[in-house]
């Protein structure tokens, strides 16, 4: 998880910044309940991954480890990363 620094607020609404670090890409994905995304890994690209609505189980674990992945239950409103060289899942619980 990656922790969300607090909104700029006035009186014309809210900025939420989500990254602020050197990106290569930014991407909007949707996904259907029931749906796997990843299941791979990324020798050098690394992912930040911000949930707009819905629900997903997201897991990671270094590539080649064997042991049990992390695993976490996602919210809307959560950020979380990916880094490079782990193998990551996304299981997508609701729409």
């Amino acid at each position: 998880m990656v922790p969300l620094r607090p909104p700029f607020v006035d009186e014309r609404g809210e900025i939420q910044n989500l990254v602020d670090a050197p990106l290569g890409s930014a991407l909007v994905i949707t996904s259907k309940h029931g749906a796997t995304r990843g299941n791979h890994y990324h020798k050098t690209d690394f992912h930040y991954c911000w949930l707009q609505r819905g629900g997903l189980i997201y897991a990671h674990r270094p590539v080649g480890e064997r042991g049990a992945y992390q695993r976490w239950v996602i919210q809307p409103g959560q950020l979380f990363y990916t880094p490079a060289m782990y193998e990551h899942i996304m299981e997508f619980t609701e729409d």
